[in-house]
């Protein structure tokens, strides 16, 4: 809205952890966990080893929740380099991007592309299929 060049920079999904040889992560084993532990299927000890493993590193949660479909989205209106939604915070990838977000980010200011030559009515109708392709969070929605 201000007419300046935007570009966004996604923070990337957290790493998975594991748990007695199964993978678990933030939110959705989060739920299944705290559930298992009120109805006294798992005692306070595995509860909280299984807690020190659903966060394995930085990062937004590793399921499609509201962080992931808004990078989804993010990357179908053209405001995040191409790949730029999905690699998880602490890889390689997710540097790339970083640094590829930075010579982007001066090319823009170079050339005067702002947001509203970025955000068409066509870039809209884009990520709409892009969430509904990828079932992401009804947050998206909104």
């Amino acid at each position: 809205s201000a007419g300046l060049p935007a570009i966004q920079l996604i923070t990337g999904s957290m790493l998975t952890g594991s748990h007695r040889n199964e993978r678990v992560g933030a939110c959705t084993d989060c739920r299944r966990y705290w559930g298992k532990f009120r109805a006294g299927e798992i005692d306070e000890i595995e509860k909280d080893e299984v807690n020190d493993q659903l966060v394995a590193s930085v990062g937004t949660c590793s399921v499609m929740g509201t962080a992931s479909t808004m990078a989804c989205i993010a990357e179908a209106l053209g405001m995040t380099v191409p790949g730029g939604a999905t690699p998880p915070a602490v890889t390689a990838d997710r540097i790339r991007v970083a640094e590829e977000t930075g010579t982007c980010a001066v090319k823009m200011a170079k050339e005067g592309l702002t947001i509203d030559k970025i955000l068409t009515a066509d870039a809209f109708e884009n990520a709409m299929r892009v969430l509904l392709a990828i079932g992401g969070s009804t947050n998206g929605i909104v």
